[in-house]
């Protein structure tokens, strides 16, 4: 796939395309044979993203990815240094929202291919999950998970490093499950995903809420931000039409419900066990 062609939507975030060795004209005319956030994973031909963290920059990884074969690399605008002329480099206003925009067009807009659920909250996730899985697949419905146990499809099992793993993680996982037919996805997407942005560039058909506790307030350091860094799943990443199915018996349900209703394109469905709602145990 031509870089030309994976980065087109995404030209209002360039800011600068540079290369030493071509032209600036030919500089996008690259075979682009797979994309990593890596550089010790990158192979010839790839795409990388240089991705800067807490405790590193990612331009430091930017010769060894060339070394390693890299036709390519993306950079944040926040990298002045100069970097390895001899290599094509694209400046983006963020690279995140680059990162995921791309990786849904190298595999051809799979996720459009998948019906998808995403669940959150500080607890069920996981029991949810499991739920569902065996639900669709006691109805013939061929179902792959992301989760904090393991990731799976089929008889394939993976390890979890995170709950919910990095974008390209995700992108290729997903792009193993069409190869293998599968239907349904369901993922956990844990809060950290959410403020990481690790599910970038994928938009649900469902959206899950089960509950918001005490936790997690060594990163978020407040119940208010961990509260926001949930409800992103249901702004950002619910597909048009939609549903959000939401736990009602919690405080931060009823409150997730207010911040997202005057959204007349996504359905809203309750479910709980105290109060009137749209589905409930009896």
């Amino acid at each position: 796939m031509k870089l030309d062609y994976l980065i087109k939507e995404i030209r209002r975030q360039v800011l600068t395309i540079s290369s030493a060795d071509i032209g600036q004209s030919n500089s996008l005319n690259i075979d682009v044979k797979g994309l990593s956030l890596n550089s010790k994973e990158v192979k010839k031909g790839y795409l990388f993203f240089c991705l800067s963290g807490s405790r590193y920059n990612g331009k430091d990884f930017i010769n060894e990815a060339s070394q390693n074969g890299a036709v390519a690399v993306v950079i944040d605008e926040n990298i002045k240094e100069r970097v390895n002329k001899k290599i094509t480099v694209i400046r983006v206003k963020d690279i995140i929202g680059c990162l995921g925009s791309v990786a849904n067009k190298f595999y051809n807009n799979h996720s459009d291919n998948l019906n998808m659920t995403a669940v959150t909250g500080t607890n069920g996730k996981t029991t949810i999950t499991f739920i569902l899985e065996n639900i669709l697949s006691n109805h013939n419905k061929s179902v792959g998970v992301i989760g904090t146990i393991n990731y799976r499809f089929n008889n394939n099992v993976f390890t979890a490093k995170n709950t919910t793993p990095d974008i390209l993680t995700i992108h290729n996982f997903i792009n193993k499950m069409l190869e293998n037919n599968i239907k349904y996805l369901l993922m956990e997407v844990s809060s950290h995903a959410l403020a990481q942005r690790r599910i970038e560039g994928l938009k649900f058909n469902q959206a899950i809420f089960t509950n918001l506790s005490q936790d997690h307030f060594d990163y978020h350091k407040t119940k208010k931000r961990y509260f926001m860094a949930k409800s992103l799943l249901f702004r950002n990443y619910l597909k048009e039409g939609g549903v959000a199915i939401i736990n009602i018996d919690d405080l931060y349900g009823r409150r997730l419900i207010n911040s997202i209703k005057k959204n007349k394109k996504n359905r809203i469905l309750t479910y709980g066990i105290k109060r009137n709602t749209d589905i409930w145990i009896i």
